[in-house]
C-alpha cells in the first residue's frame, strides 16, 4: 500500500471497512473488459510535453542538502506552487478549468503527491524550471570525449 499514490492510498483505506467478496468470470464472459484489455493504444505513460516543461527525477539516493535545495527551488517556482495547490485542494473535473502550466499534469493527478514541500509524481519527484538551467548550463560546459 505504501507504493500507491496518497490518492489510492485514501481510497484504499476507505475500503478497508467493506467485506468483499471475488467472483471469478471467465474473460468471454466480460465482453467490454477483455475488447478493452487487448486493444491497442498509442499512447505513452509520459506526454512529449511533460518531458519539455518538468523532469522527473527519483529521490532514493539524494543526499539531505539536494532534498533542501528541491524544497527551496519548488518554493520559489510559480508553477510548482500553483501544482501544489491543485493537489492538496483537489482536481478539477475538467483539465481546461486548470492553468496551462499545471493542466500537463492533469492526465497523471492520481500520482502527483506533495510530500515536505516537493511535488512529486510517484516516487519521482518533478525538478523545478530553475534547476534545469543548472543541469543545461553543466552539461553544455562538460568537455566531450
Amino acid at each position: 500500500m505504501h507504493t500507491a499514490p496518497a490518492r489510492l492510498q485514501r481510497m484504499l483505506l476507505r475500503l478497508q471497512s467493506y467485506d468483499i467478496s471475488l467472483v471469478y468470470k471467465k474473460g468471454k464472459y466480460m465482453y467490454v473488459a477483455d475488447t478493452l484489455s487487448r486493444a491497442p493504444t498509442t499512447q505513452t505513460s509520459q506526454s512529449p510535453a511533460e518531458n519539455d516543461a518538468y523532469e522527473v527525477m527519483s529521490v532514493s539516493y539524494v543526499s539531505t542538502a539536494r532534498l533542501e535545495e528541491l524544497r527551496k527551488h519548488t518554493a520559489e517556482d510559480e508553477d510548482l506552487q500553483a501544482l501544489s495547490a491543485v493537489i492538496n485542494r483537489g482536481w478539477p473535473i475538467r483539465q481546461n478549468q486548470l492553468q496551462p502550466a499545471v493542466s500537463l499534469f492533469f492526465p497523471y493527478r492520481d500520482e502527483m503527491t506533495v510530500e515536505e514541500g516537493i511535488v512529486m509524481k510517484g516516487h519521482k519527484t518533478v525538478i523545478p524550471q530553475s534547476l534545469h538551467r543548472v543541469h543545461q548550463n553543466s552539461a553544455q560546459r562538460a568537455p566531450r570525449h
